[in-house]
């Protein structure tokens, strides 16, 4: 694991789901974000690991995460039981979430 994957996984497990989404979208908060947030706690995933998903997520798309895919990878990673920033990271690695990073 490198240095910055390192900083990642620290600054997941230290932001709140809600902080990381504004983060991501500069500062914009949605009613669309709350409530994907809230849909979210149903898949019983660790806080860390939703904020794996929806950093996953961002970095593949350019303007806003598309909550549809990061429920079916959530529904995915429940059913694995991935419990950690570190396995949410290496799963999310593997299915070449972070290939279209900047």
């Amino acid at each position: 694991m490198t240095e910055d994957e390192r900083k990642i996984i620290t600054y997941v497990r230290e932001v709140s789901t809600a902080q990381l989404v504004q983060e991501l979208s500069d500062g914009k908060l949605l009613g669309t974000d709350l409530r994907a947030i809230g849909k979210l706690r149903l898949y019983r995933l660790p806080e860390e690991v939703k904020n794996v998903l929806l950093y996953c997520a961002k970095c593949k798309m350019s303007k806003h995460i598309n909550y549809r895919d990061v429920y079916k990878i959530a529904a995915r990673w429940n059913r694995l039981r991935v419990q950690t920033a570190e396995e949410a990271f290496e799963l999310a690695k593997q299915e070449g979430c972070f290939q279209q990073q900047k």
